[in-house]
């Protein structure tokens, strides 16, 4: 794992820790093709863009987020 420096808000930390909990393998639709939850590869996207906005370089991978909130490559 390799420190970047950087850290989310703590509003992004809880919205992620909320999509990590929610996440699932498969996705779930319900009648009228509303998805449930969130996939691991949607709290991936979520933490690679906010990343991004937080001015991290574009990666080949994805970002990762300790507990503390900092963004992390492996």
């Amino acid at each position: 794992m390799n420190s970047t420096g950087v850290f989310c808000t703590d509003e992004e930390r809880k919205r992620f820790h909320e999509m990590a909990k929610s996440a699932s393998g498969p996705v779930l639709f319900i009648s009228g093709g509303q998805r449930i939850g969130n996939t691991w590869q949607d709290v991936h996207k979520a933490l690679y863009q906010s990343a991004l906005a937080h001015g991290l370089p574009e990666i080949t991978g994805y970002y990762g987020l300790t507990q503390e909130g900092e963004f992390v490559t492996s």
